[in-house]
């Protein structure tokens, strides 16, 4: 059974704890400890369901996306903390897993330069693999410091990244199968992709209230 804990105004003494069984099942709700409910299908958990704290809060739990779902956490309707629709999180994966893609492909092109194989060369890798890395790191570090720009950009690179491979497949017999890669591909943009509506929402939130007179 999954489980995950988040805390409630990050205050480590409201903790809402959510668990569930295969295939989204029996999720229960709780609140410090006490059961506030349960949502049994995941066809009631897609269409979403509301739990009230006993200071009249509102917890919403719903099911969101098809290729990838994820429960969006909402405390009056502002999500909760560390969940997945929580903009600030969004932004923390994206670069935690941007920076995982450009040190793998940092260090993997030093491997391949140092001690080239034939497995290494026909994947590509090599010493621009190192500069692949490279960039993929700062794009990461200025999706970190909010750019969209930044984010854009990273986006871009991927999808060109792919198209560029299938374009050299079919120059080269010998390198490997473009295909094996899309999966993985359309992971990692659609996890940037997430990453712009996130973006928006926290620049909204850095705007200072303008005072009508």
């Amino acid at each position: 059974m999954a489980q995950h804990t988040y805390y409630l105004a990050n205050n480590s003494t409201e903790p809402l704890t959510l668990s569930w069984g295969f295939n989204w099942k029996n999720l229960k709700v709780s609140y410090l400890g006490e059961l506030l409910g349960e949502i049994v299908t995941k066809k009631e958990l897609v269409e979403g369901r509301e739990f009230q704290l006993p200071d009249n809060r509102v917890v919403s739990v719903k099911l969101k996306g098809s290729m990838m779902p994820q429960l969006e956490v909402l405390l009056n309707n502002e999500p909760v903390n560390g969940s997945a629709t929580d903009p600030e999180a969004v932004i923390a994966q994206i670069f935690k897993l941007s920076m995982i893609l450009g040190g793998l492909n940092f260090m993997l092109g030093i491997f391949a330069y140092l001690q080239p194989t034939e497995f290494l060369t026909r994947l590509g890798m090599g010493l621009e693999t190192v500069f692949t890395g490279l960039l993929i790191m700062a794009l990461a570090y200025g999706i970190k410091k909010r750019s969209m720009a930044a984010l854009i950009a990273s986006i871009a690179f991927w999808v060109l990244d792919y198209a560029a491979s299938i374009f050299f497949a079919m120059q080269d017999s010998g390198t490997t199968n473009p295909s094996a890669g899309f999966f993985m591909r359309m992971v990692i943009v659609y996890s940037l992709y997430r990453g712009i509506a996130a973006l928006k929402k926290l620049k909204q939130q850095a705007q200072p209230e303008i005072q009508v007179a």
